[in-house]
């Protein structure tokens, strides 16, 4: 006895779900770094985009320092790293559909004191774009008109 079953209604229901892949929550694959060089005046001089592949949804500590050290010089001028943003979108397909922003905990600031591994959570797809850490660097000033002054004690005799 030879029984055919007929499974083209699964082939049909995959085939209507890869159209909504895009908005089920996958592991990040790849970030956006923003360099933004900051001047002696507070004024943004310049930013540099640039795209990276992740492995595991992590990038290291040592992986992030190697970056910073990297990118501490931008058109000869010397730059010293002050804060690290991360940006993480978690966004749920259900805040979407109810277009209610629950999730307010996309942002992470660090400055180099605390750097560690930074971790990207998982994110919708259609999302996956947005997911950034930015660099902020300050240009260092070598100001030569700070002087120093030596206080002398006066001694009793």
């Amino acid at each position: 006895m030879n029984i055919e079953i007929d499974t083209s209604w699964i082939n049909n229901y995959e085939e209507k779900e890869r159209k909504y892949e895009q908005f089920y929550k996958k592991p990040v694959e790849k970030i956006t770094f923003f360099f933004c060089y900051i001047s002696t005046t507070n004024e943004i001089y310049k930013i540099r985009k640039d795209t990276i592949s992740l492995t595991n949804s992590r990038i290291t500590k040592e992986e992030l320092i190697q970056i910073i050290k990297r990118n501490e010089i931008e058109d000869n001028i010397i730059y010293r790293f002050k804060r690290l943003i991360q940006y993480n979108d978690k966004t749920e397909i259900e805040e979407i559909y109810n277009n209610k922003k629950t999730n307010t905990e996309f942002i992470k600031i660090l400055n180099c004191a605390t750097l560690d591994d930074m971790i990207f959570d998982k994110t919708i797809g259609l999302f996956e774009n947005l997911n950034s850490l930015f660099f902020l660097y300050k240009e260092r000033s070598f100001n030569n008109n700070k002087k120093t002054r030596k206080k002398l004690k006066k001694h009793k005799d």
